[in-house]
């Protein structure tokens, strides 16, 4: 995500638009993901990690981070990590 402006936005709680007077561009977000999936007839199962680099940070102890901001209202945000089973049964 490049380039990306801060001046107007939606309140996340009260959902009203809210503009904010700066000028000031936010941070560019590089994120690394990836995801491992398993097919096994009709059961599926995937695990997923969202900004791999934060989890090597956090891992390491480093002062270091990769936290990025979508909204200025909300915290930052860090590492995720999904896990997701699906299961198709037969009729």
């Amino acid at each position: 995500y490049m380039n990306r402006l801060n001046n107007s936005n939606i309140h996340p709680i009260e959902m009203v638009p809210m503009i904010v007077y700066t000028n000031e561009k936010m941070d560019n977000i590089t994120l690394l993901n990836g995801s491992i999936t398993a097919y096994v007839s009709t059961f599926t199962i995937k695990y997923e990690w969202l900004n791999i680099s934060e989890m090597i940070f956090a891992s390491m102890g480093s002062e270091q981070n990769n936290f990025f901001e979508i909204h200025p209202e909300m915290p930052q945000l860090g590492q995720q990590a999904n896990l997701s089973v699906e299961w198709h049964f037969l009729d």
